[in-house]
């Protein structure tokens, strides 16, 4: 299971510095920053990753309610945000869980129970039905024949890409043939990363890392493949 983390979105530096010395008491790894655009480049960029994130209501330029909604538009993994708040300001959130400030040893015990009942349950999620779902009204049946239609043909194209890159000249324009043919799949599932590396391939990619990204796209899509198949169990014969 993914390491949990702590981010701790503190401008204020004193708080910042009290919890990280009570961070320290209880074993935490807690990383220390002063505004949420640097805690979105982490998550985005260690997805395999949970997170605990502990945002001040003073974070900018993202407010902790705003960050946690951008979280859930563009992640696949699982991340949850506790609004810290100063005791001056009352103003109430109802979509979001609060704690207050001054960080006490009341911060402690309601950080513990939320890494063991919320960050510590929670596994990667590598794909989403968001999408699907909107644009199918929420028929089961038509979402299950598009992730079959995933596993077997996006598998097919994953085994081709490979076969490409273990040739002695790589076939740059087949690999970006495919990647172009992929990349709405990835999006369809609301995998970032898998459309990135599509991305990349089409146009960003140098030739050095033609190879490593075709990849971490296998990967990415052995990452979906297997979390479908056990969320559908009897999809492939069906």
């Amino acid at each position: 299971m993914p390491e949990t983390k702590i981010i701790l979105i503190e401008p204020n530096l004193k708080d910042a510095e009290d919890f990280l010395n009570i961070g320290q008491e209880n074993n935490w790894k807690v990383t220390h920053l002063t505004n949420s655009f640097k805690a979105l480049q982490i998550v985005k960029t260690e997805v395999d990753s949970n997170w605990l994130i502990l945002a001040s209501d003073l974070s900018e330029p993202l407010k902790p309610a705003q960050l946690k909604s951008y979280l859930n538009d563009i992640k696949t993994s699982q991340t949850l945000v506790i609004e810290i708040k100063t005791a001056n300001n009352e103003e109430l959130n109802s979509n979001i869980v609060q704690l207050s400030k001054p960080y006490t040893v009341e911060t402690v015990d309601a950080i513990n129970y939320y890494l063991k009942e919320s960050i510590n349950s929670l596994k990667p999620q590598h794909y989403s039905l968001a999408y699907l779902n909107e644009l199918s009204n929420n028929d089961e049946e038509f979402v299950k024949k598009i992730l079959k239609t995933f596993i077997l043909s996006v598998g097919k194209k994953m085994n081709e890409m490979e076969a490409l890159i273990n040739t002695e000249k790589k076939d740059l324009k087949a690999i970006q043939e495919i990647s172009h043919t992929v990349k709405p799949s990835f999006e369809m599932l609301v995998n970032h990363k898998g459309k990135d590396l599509c991305q990349a391939l089409l146009y960003d990619a140098p030739d050095d890392k033609i190879s490593s990204d075709v990849l971490a796209l296998k990967d990415e899509f052995n990452k979906i493949a297997g979390s479908i198949s056990k969320d559908y169990p009897n999809l492939i014969e069906a």
